[in-house]
């Protein structure tokens, strides 16, 4: 059974600095919009393993952990980027959510915590050219291992 376009309330949209994900963070906050929903846009990185020399600093300095969550300046760039143009479209309620580790588990982890009701993904950049090939596509995978209703595109 398909869900309705207009009863979409949370629209989650999943970044990785490529120029598709980018692209999609765009339609993601037109579609919000029109819909009235909440946004919220994911990016996945890497945590720093903390060393000796960075506890001793954490300690010096009252940090506590985790660290927070590394984005690639690619990603960072895309992410700020949808924040601006959400506010300056109007859509006011809009997160900025990160996770580190795999895209497909942080984003099922994410759309289940803050019940979003669609993911919104670009197509994920590669570091290697035929990876895709080989490997089942992302929004085939979200909505097979975690039932999450996935419009995709770049």
């Amino acid at each position: 059974m398909t869900k309705e376009i207009e009863a979409y309330e949370h629209i989650l949209c999943w970044i990785d600095g490529s120029d598709e994900t980018c692209r999609m963070a765009r339609r993601a906050t037109l579609l919000a919009k029109a819909l009235g929903a909440k946004l919220s846009f994911l990016a996945t990185g890497t945590r720093p393993s903390p060393s000796d020399r960075l506890n001793e600093y954490s300690r010096i300095e009252g940090i506590t952990f985790p660290l927070p969550v590394y984005l690639e300046n690619k990603t960072q760039s895309c992410m700020d980027q949808a924040i601006v143009h959400a506010q300056k479209s109007g859509v006011t309620n809009t997160n900025r959510l990160s996770r580190s580790g795999n895209a497909l588990a942080a984003i099922c982890d994410i759309a289940r915590m803050e019940v979003a009701d669609l993911v919104m993904i670009g197509k994920p950049r590669s570091k290697f050219r035929l990876a895709h090939l080989f490997a089942p596509s992302l929004p085939n995978s979200l909505d097979k291992r975690c039932g999450l209703t996935v419009l995709s595109g770049a």
